[in-house]
């Protein structure tokens, strides 16, 4: 029905003006994770900036599963355990919150999205849901921007530092997730090698794969990395 709005908590139908349910008080219009702006419950992407939006039970628009060229990021900060240990809980909680809205807005700046959020940490896609034809290169620029970015965090200038891993090539993009629960993602081989170039990049390294090498190397100056090993050992075989 036009101008309604059915609640996702209690099921009470609401004007499209409103931004709360007047029965439950439950968000009729939640805040976009990747840029802030509020959109109606009844989108799956945002209508600033394109980023996958939260999915509230009983949305019936969902994006389609797809095969997606896509470049993707994983972002860590180096010596976080060791501040944490230092710091009161709502320090850290602060740290954290300023940290990943620094970097999500620079992944929103160059036309990404963030996937997801953990902690100190993100993952940021480049190519899904919303396309460019120099994703790779706005991954990077995003990368370095972020990472030029971090200098200090409330009173803590320089221990804080990045791990950057960007790696480019083909995934499976789509909802993932139980129901009411599902998050917008980029899975496959893509997203596991950028994983494991974060998870060996050295403070304030940003490592990235070949694909991604040769799709800005004429705009970003790169050294050689030593080989890694992109696949941990299995365990021993048994006796």
């Amino acid at each position: 029905m036009d101008g309604v709005v059915t609640c996702p908590s209690c099921g009470v139908e609401n004007g499209t003006e409103q931004r709360f349910c007047g029965s439950c008080g439950a968000t009729l219009m939640p805040a976009c994770l990747n840029c802030g702006t509020p959109n109606p419950i009844q989108l799956a992407f945002c209508r600033s900036c394109g980023a996958a939006l939260p999915t509230p039970s009983g949305r019936e628009s969902t994006p389609a599963d797809e095969r997606r060229r896509t470049t993707v990021m994983f972002v860590d900060v180096s010596g976080w355990t060791s501040l944490v240990e230092q710091l009161d809980p709502e320090d850290v909680k602060a740290m954290a919150h300023e940290l990943t809205q620094r970097m999500g807005a620079e992944v929103h700046r160059y036309g990404g999205t963030v996937i997801s959020v953990m902690g100190d940490s993100i993952m940021a896609v480049f190519g899904a849901p919303v396309a460019h034809e120099d994703d790779a290169e706005r991954a990077v620029r995003a990368g370095i921007a972020m990472r030029d970015s971090i200098r200090s965090v409330g009173e803590h200038p320089s221990s804080v530092q990045l791990h950057v891993g960007i790696n480019t090539g083909e995934g499976m993009a789509g909802l993932v997730g139980p129901e009411g629960r599902s998050d917008y993602t980029v899975i496959g081989d893509v997203t596991n090698t950028a994983a494991r170039f974060q998870s060996v990049a050295a403070a304030g390294e940003i490592l990235v794969g070949a694909e991604t090498h040769a799709a800005t190397a004429r705009i970003v100056e790169y050294s050689e990395h030593a080989p890694i090993a992109l696949r941990s050992p299995g365990p021993p075989p048994c006796p």
